[in-house]
């Protein structure tokens, strides 16, 4: 019997199967970290496929702090195999995290973004010491949560103008946590222009004005405010405007954290501790 048209079309293969299928079956047979040595190894198409498949690379996190006192060249030399990388899944990569990567004997932060796609990419955490590049965050405007960590202002406790303009333009943020030393004293009037934010985190070492002007979040589900500055002038606006708040920690001044502390003490220190909201 003469096989159908159809029998003769089917793959004869692994091979033969559309990539699609193949890299769910990588899927299937382990991790990116298992399969990786041998399946690159095989053959290109099986390589590329590796490459593209959502499911190992749709998220990546790079911490340098894990390398800790290795040399400045292991460093770079580590940093530059985690480029490469990103060059390869940057079109499947929407959630990239890193932590400490200006640490790495001198490379620039923008130098890891070079890689990145700003249109795939939905969900940015960075830690750094360094102050933000004033165009690093500018193509970044379709982010659905943004997380910067340490970030440093100029001597004068100013974000390059660039950096406070790209937030501002993130209309679509869902979430939002600057936990810096020094964010910049606007920090909060440019949240409350993110009608779309649900969780909103703020960690400073100086002064928070205009928290009054996020009652306009009415959507918020998550709020944490903390003013570490030893004269806080923190003045959250009443809760009532957010029905829909599930979480929320208020803090200033320097007062340490008591799990299930529920007092409001003598100005300027002031806490609500995180807990659900009835």
């Amino acid at each position: 019997m003469e096989p159908s048209a159809g029998a003769s079309a089917r793959a004869s293969s692994i091979g033969d199967l559309p990539q699609a299928l193949l890299g769910k079956i990588f899927v299937l047979a382990g991790s990116a970290k298992q399969l990786g040595p041998a399946v690159t190894l095989l053959s290109h198409a099986w390589r590329d496929t590796f490459y593209s498949e959502p499911a190992f690379w749709s998220r990546v996190y790079l911490n340098l702090w894990d390398l800790g006192q290795c040399s400045d060249s292991h460093k770079a030399a580590w940093l530059a195999v985690k480029t490469a990388l990103l060059r390869r899944v940057a079109p499947v990569l929407s959630d990239l995290r890193l932590d400490g990567i200006d640490r790495a004997g001198g490379l620039s932060i923008s130098g890891v973004f070079d890689h990145i796609h700003p249109a795939t990419l939905e969900v940015l955490s960075l830690g750094c010491w360094a102050a933000l590049p004033p165009g690093l965050l500018v193509p970044f405007t379709g982010l659905r949560s943004l997380e910067l960590y340490r970030c440093s202002c100029d001597d004068e406790g100013n974000w390059e103008p660039a950096v406070l303009e790209a937030v501002c333009s993130m209309r679509q943020l869902t979430g939002l946590v600057i936990d810096a030393k020094s964010p910049p004293p606007q920090v909060l009037a440019i949240a409350a222009q993110l009608p779309q934010l649900r969780h909103l985190q703020v960690v400073s070492s100086q002064l928070l004005p205009h928290a009054e002007q996020l009652a306009v979040l009415t959507g918020l589900t998550s709020l944490v405010l903390t003013e570490h500055a030893a004269a806080g002038c923190l003045q959250p606006p009443d809760l009532a405007h957010f029905p829909r708040l599930s979480s929320y920690m208020l803090k200033r001044g320097q007062m340490p954290f008591e799990p299930g502390m529920m007092r409001a003490p003598a100005q300027p220190q002031c806490y609500v501790p995180c807990c659900p909201r009835r």
